[in-house]
């Protein structure tokens, strides 16, 4: 929530998994972890070392906005794992269809790279799609 400046109604899910540095994935127990969480991950670089990393699902409620971000790229998974994989410029992205909310300008020509969550959801879309299925409709 407070990187896009807006409320989320966060979705009910009841089996949260966790992915590891090295991006094995294991079923979590519910009743030890928060409400609703999806899944975690443990971060691998500065400043979130050994850190754990929650991801929720959620619905955004109201218009989002970038708070500590430079910009918000608004995507499906789908479109998202294309401009990766295929190494798409920010310009090429818009092409294809993603949207995009910035506070800073960001060039046409920059790259997406997939780091922190980005890289574990593409880890996840490639080997354990069946965690995700249902963010692929």
């Amino acid at each position: 929530m407070e990187e896009i400046r807006t409320n989320i109604e966060i979705i009910e899910w009841d089996h949260p998994f966790t992915v590891t540095s090295d991006l094995n994935v294991y079923d979590i127990n519910p009743k030890n972890e928060s409400k609703n969480l999806f899944f975690h991950w443990f971060g691998t670089k500065k400043p979130y070392r050994k850190c754990r990393i929650c991801v929720f699902l959620g619905k955004i409620i109201g218009d989002p906005f970038p708070d500590d971000l430079a910009g918000l790229l608004i995507t499906d998974i789908k479109l998202l794992m294309e401009c990766l994989e295929n190494d798409f410029s920010l310009n090429q992205c818009l092409e294809k269809g993603m949207k995009i909310i910035s506070k800073e300008k960001i060039p046409l020509k920059a790259k997406i790279k997939e780091v922190g969550t980005v890289k574990t959801i593409k880890e996840l879309y490639k080997n354990h799609k069946t965690r995700i299925k249902h963010l692929l409709k």
